[in-house]
């Protein structure tokens, strides 16, 4: 009796989806609430200090303002970017996309 061949099977290539309007969104929003004090309070052990630190960004007019003009901006870019193909971008396995 002849050895049964092994069916060959092709494997995807593994690819990471970087979608560009949310993660500059989430930047500028973290930007936005002093994200980078609040987080180096908390590496310090300080997680009250970093909420408060939050909380205040929250609460004062640069701190709402920006929070305003970034999620409005990533509204409308979204929006804009509808009609554009999905992926622009792809650098090695990470893949940059409008979604």
């Amino acid at each position: 009796m002849a050895a049964r061949r092994k069916k060959t099977t092709t494997r995807r290539k593994k690819t990471i989806n970087v979608p560009l309007v949310s993660t500059s969104a989430g930047l500028a929003i973290f930007t936005a609430l002093d994200g980078s004090k609040a987080l180096t309070e908390a590496l310090g052990g300080q997680i009250g200090t970093a909420l408060n630190t939050v909380a205040g960004s929250m609460n004062s007019p640069q701190g709402k303002a920006g929070l305003t003009a970034a999620v409005g901006g990533a509204v409308i870019t979204k929006l804009l970017l509808k009609s554009l193909p999905r992926n622009v971008g792809k650098l090695g396995p990470v893949v940059f996309t409008t979604g």
